[in-house]
């Protein structure tokens, strides 16, 4: 589908599963989470392994940045399964993507017979079936600033409880601090004095939206697009 931004494309059920929802979720965070930042990232030096991105650039010019193109670029056609971008747009479904393969995986295994599921994947928990106990399974929800300390436990025995933070996927570039997290408006790693969110709710995409959507919109207004959405957060 990138690779050939500008034409209509037929895609998979299971892209055009996933991208409907990432429109979803661009709609309800009023562009906060916008799946076309792909560019941003990479331009910063996110295009390689992790582990390579600090060796490789640290000593590098740190580049411009401008506005990602934005999500109304993306035209999704569901009766005829097939998606265009527009000239140039390319798309990073990255958390939701995530958040859904955990819902997944964790509905399909209670599908196919199991009792009770919990998924983790990369900081998103979804459970669903019969919990282990009457008030849930006991999550424990990680401290963002002390590795390998718990804040507190979360009883969950239905749905998900995801977190985004800045402060593990960041480094450094000719000076300038770096991170994941891209700001659509300005196409620059979000700054808005907010370390990490922790998002309760029925569903692990939906909430993970919304955990990233939030540290873009900044405190205040983060808060307030998580409770029109009807979520638990911290």
């Amino acid at each position: 589908l990138n690779a050939q931004a500008g034409a209509w494309v037929a895609v998979s059920p299971t892209l055009l599963f996933a991208l409907t929802r990432a429109r979803d979720l661009w709609r309800a965070t009023e562009g906060c989470l916008d799946p076309t930042v792909l560019a941003a990232p990479e331009r910063f030096g996110y295009d390689r392994s992790f582990d390579r991105v600090e060796v490789d650039l640290a000593d590098a010019p740190a580049p411009e940045w401008s506005p990602v193109p934005g999500f109304n670029t993306v035209d999704i056609d569901v009766a005829q399964s097939r998606v265009r971008s527009a000239p140039g747009v390319r798309i990073d479904l990255g958390g939701v993507g995530k958040g859904l393969a955990g819902d997944v995986i964790a509905e399909g295994l209670v599908d196919r017979g199991a009792r009770t599921a919990c998924i983790s994947l990369g900081g998103d928990i979804r459970v669903c079936g019969d919990p282990p106990e009457p008030t849930g399974w006991r999550i424990p929800v990680e401290d963002p600033f002390v590795d390998g300390r718990t804040l507190f436990e979360y009883p969950l025995a239905e749905g998900a409880i995801v977190t985004s933070t800045r402060l593990i996927r960041r480094w450094s570039r000719g000076g300038r601090a770096y991170h994941h997290i891209i700001d659509p408006t300005t196409g620059a790693p979000s700054d808005h004095g907010i370390a990490a969110v922790v998002v309760a709710g029925g569903e692990a995409w939906w909430a993970e939206g919304f955990a990233k959507a939030a540290m873009v919109a900044g405190i205040e207004s983060g808060r307030n697009l998580l409770k029109l959405a009807g979520l638990t957060a911290w």
